[in-house]
């Protein structure tokens, strides 16, 4: 038998691997195949943008001081450099949103969904509303952010910016009068903006990724469950009684309450305010929610998590309870 050669090396997670040389954002001119059409659409709207006179020049202006209009302190290098050398390595302030290249991805080649785009222009952006949650990565503490005007890599989800752009876009295209345009002007320029020192492509991929699941937890955390929107719902009515008559406070006034007030509501969880939804929150409220023992019961099921299914948890379950209780034979 001959003598055994020498054992290769392991290449399994068992082994150490050095990962600094490996990127997954796109290369000298590698194009992503799996967002064409999404490329199509956000340089169509940031062209449409250009090309209005309101907006002309707007990729070279500075941000907007507080004192002409902006919502916070305006870039500095000088504090950025102060700023990202300290623990945090980080730089919040207001920046021209013009300044990032809308294209770029630190996570390229997952297919974006334009549905979600439109939905968050049609909700979050359904009028002008500065661009929020903005981070940009930046490989040092003296980079040269001006340099860069055009080409700053932004890690926080693209749905967001994009559907920040397209909104501004259909305004234009919609004929939106000229102080529409000129609020529109005043957020682009006077965007709030985190600078985080990323200096390798892997870090920027590893934020980016981070960034969208804490946003995920964030929403998850903030949404609305059918049991709060009943006790919600039912607190409204009730204050509304105590500034009108009792024959004004209808199912269908709540509902356009809600509607004005409240436009950018997700209209496809199981406690969306619509007619239907005020009518069972009224009988809920007087059958169920008024019986101690019921209502104890009702709010337990709600503090389950997620993976529990909650048989109150959507209102057209509620209503299928409240029906069949009107026969003695169920």
């Amino acid at each position: 038998m001959p003598p055994k050669g020498p054992k290769a090396a392991r290449t399994d997670a068992a082994s150490p691997t050095d990962l600094t040389g490996v990127t997954v954002e796109l290369r000298g001119g590698e194009k992503d195949p799996q967002n064409v059409a999404y490329h199509a659409a956000v340089l169509d709207a940031w062209q449409t943008v250009q090309g209005n006179t309101v907006f002309e020049g707007i990729d070279t202006q500075d941000p907007l001081s507080i004192a002409r209009g902006g919502a916070q302190a305006p870039f500095s290098q000088n504090e950025l450099e102060l700023s990202c050398s300290g623990e945090h390595r980080a730089y919040s302030c207001g920046i021209n949103f013009a300044w990032i290249n809308l294209l770029y991805s630190a996570t390229p080649g997952i297919p974006i969904r334009m549905a979600a785009v439109h939905e968050v222009m049609e909700k979050t952006f359904l009028e002008p509303t500065p661009m929020e949650s903005l981070s940009i990565g930046i490989p040092s503490t003296d980079y040269k952010v001006k340099s860069h005007k055009g080409a700053l890599m932004r890690v926080s989800p693209e749905e967001m910016t994009s559907a920040f752009i397209m909104a501004v876009a259909r305004d234009i295209k919609n004929g939106a009068p000229k102080d529409v345009l000129l609020k529109w002007r005043s957020a682009i320029l006077s965007t709030p903006c985190k600078f985080v020192i990323l200096p390798m492509p892997m870090d920027r991929y590893w934020h980016a990724l981070r960034i969208r699941e804490d946003i995920v937890h964030l929403f998850k955390a903030c949404h609305r469950s059918c049991y709060q929107r009943l006790h919600e719902v039912v607190r409204l009515m009730d204050a509304m009684r105590t500034r009108m008559p009792q024959s004004q406070v209808t199912i269908d006034r709540v509902e356009e309450e809600y509607k004005n007030n409240v436009r950018n509501m997700d209209m496809s969880g199981g406690g969306a305010i619509t007619a239907g939804f005020v009518k069972v929150a009224v009988t809920v409220a007087r059958r169920m929610l008024a019986v101690p023992e019921i209502a104890e019961i009702m709010r337990a099921a709600d503090a389950q998590p997620p993976s529990v299914f909650n048989p109150f948890g959507v209102h057209t379950r509620l209503q299928a309870m409240i029906d069949k209780c009107k026969y003695k034979s169920n």
